[in-house]
């Protein structure tokens, strides 16, 4: 079973909708709606309200029934630390350059905002 997977099955266990579940975590329904389809993983805290909105222990949340932290929270971290080394990369080659490159360059990532091949889904 997946995160999201998990975070649904809880709820649906419990007779909650997203809304009411978004309630009792004091998050929108849309928050649920995105981490039960996988396409964001809460942090740390959204997960602990989750948790407490569901009437569950913290861990359970995290943690399988063999102690295993489920693959998406893991792999989230993966990501954010993927994340953290190309805004780092794309940080320190701005500065390397002078001022009319960095004009330049910021007015080429605003063209490639443009191109629907490069732009993130909603």
């Amino acid at each position: 079973m997946t995160f999201a997977e998990r975070i649904k099955s809880l709820r649906l266990e419990r007779g909650l909708t997203q809304k009411e579940l978004g309630e009792r975590c004091g998050m929108a329904d849309s928050a649920i709606r995105k981490y039960e389809s996988g396409k964001v993983v809460p942090g740390y805290e959204s997960l602990f309200k989750i948790a407490k909105a569901l009437g569950i222990e913290d861990y359970r949340i995290i943690f399988d029934d063999d102690g295993e932290m489920f693959y998406e929270t893991k792999e989230a971290e993966t990501r954010a630390h993927e994340e953290d080394a190309r805004r780092e990369a794309l940080l320190k080659t701005y500065w390397a350059l002078n001022e009319v490159g960095r004009k330049v360059a910021l007015e080429r990532l605003k063209e490639l905002t443009k191109i629907p091949e490069y732009k993130k889904e909603k």
